[in-house]
Formats: C-alpha cells, sequence, structure tokens
C-alpha cells in the first residue's frame, strides 16, 4: 500500500450567527483544495490580519473565517455579513 487511505472531505457547510441574530448557511467551494480553515484571530497568519480584523466600528465588514488553500498562501475572508447573497 502507498501511503494511508482515509476519507475524502466532498462538502463544508458552515452556519454563521451575526451580532444582530441573522443567520445564514455557507458552503466552502472546491474542498479538496482547502488547507485551513481559521475561526479565531490567534490562529490568522500576520499578513491576513487585515483582512481578518477590517473595522472596529462596522461588524458587517468583518469575516467570520479565513480559509486557506495552500499552506502558507494568503487567507480568503468568508462570512463578512456585507458579502451576503441572499
Amino acid at each position: 500500500m502507498d501511503g494511508f487511505e482515509r476519507g475524502v472531505v466532498t462538502r463544508i457547510s458552515v452556519e454563521i450567527e451575526y451580532p444582530d441574530g441573522s443567520v445564514e448557511i455557507t458552503e466552502i467551494s472546491d474542498p479538496g483544495h482547502v488547507s485551513a480553515v481559521v475561526f479565531d484571530e490567534s490562529a490568522v497568519i500576520a499578513t491576513d490580519l487585515c483582512a481578518f480584523n477590517v473595522s472596529e466600528s462596522d461588524w458587517r465588514a468583518n469575516p467570520a473565517m479565513m480559509v486557506h488553500t495552500d499552506a502558507g498562501a494568503a487567507g480568503i475572508p468568508l462570512g463578512a455579513h456585507n458579502d451576503r447573497r441572499n
């Protein structure tokens, strides 16, 4: 056997509750290429902090998470209330 066999993640759904009480369910596209999902500021890499901590005065601009598709690459902010599609 070459390497370890394991299950493959085919879908990542996240339910986000915003400070105003509204709720959104979002899908992370192409989960096979996701290397990390970061929810806490303490785990956000320094170069991504400006995209994670966007506004102290408007929570709607701040994403709920950062998604990384390659180790060390810039994260993709997801879940900002301003980005809602519905």
